[in-house]
């Protein structure tokens, strides 16, 4: 318990730190947001069901933010297995491919791991994940795409693609409520998008 409660005060210090430095780059302010995220899904993993657990820590200016987690769900070693979304279950999981085939991770579709966004997508309370994918048309092509999926509890479902374009430079992203938020370019044209599901389509819309 004691390493958890640390890994909480470290979110708390880093909300903290972005609450304290609001001047700071965009991108740097997007990974403390990232590794905050990050930290708050692991105490989520490791905990079993013991309510709510929070953590305080304090600003450069002095002043005191708590960071808290409501834990519902029970001790899982395996990552596997785990209610959670994680990177291990996402290299295990089902996407689309071109073809509309239903393909592991390999050769026709390859997602990018190193962009990952975790967040409720569609309002059920649990947390499922937004992932970048090359899809490899049959010429060779390679096209990047949005692979919202979708966490069934059991399995991660690709319920859609949506076509991002070739050449794509990623600079953050992240999920809020509801909504992706992307920020990126495509042949080095800079854009910031929102993309929110409804049912199984997940389509651009208005900040």
């Amino acid at each position: 318990m004691t390493d958890l409660i640390a890994l909480l005060q470290t979110v708390a210090l880093l909300l903290g730190t972005l609450q304290g430095n609001p001047g700071l780059p965009s991108d740097v302010q997007q990974n403390i947001l990232n590794l905050a995220t990050e930290a708050v899904q692991v105490s989520k993993e490791r905990l079993a069901n013991q309510g709510t657990i929070t953590a305080t820590g304090q600003t450069s200016g002095g002043d005191t933010i708590t960071a808290a987690v409501e834990v519902v769900t029970p001790i899982v070693n395996d990552p596997l297995k785990s209610y959670w979304p994680n990177y291990e279950r996402l290299t295990q999981s089902y996407y689309t491919d071109l073809n509309q085939n239903q393909v592991l991770p390999g050769n026709i579709v390859q997602p990018r791991y190193e962009h990952l966004s975790f967040g409720d997508l569609n309002n059920d309370g649990r947390d499922d994940a937004m992932v970048i994918v090359e899809r490899i048309a049959d010429n060779g092509t390679i096209i990047q795409s949005l692979a919202p999926m979708i966490n069934s509890g059991n399995s991660l479902v690709n319920i859609d693609n949506l076509t991002l374009g070739y050449n794509v430079a990623v600079y953050s992203h992240r999920i809020t409520n509801g909504r992706y938020k992307l920020e990126a370019s495509v042949d080095g044209t800079t854009f910031t998008r929102y993309y929110q599901l409804f049912g199984d389509e997940l389509r651009q819309v208005e900040n």
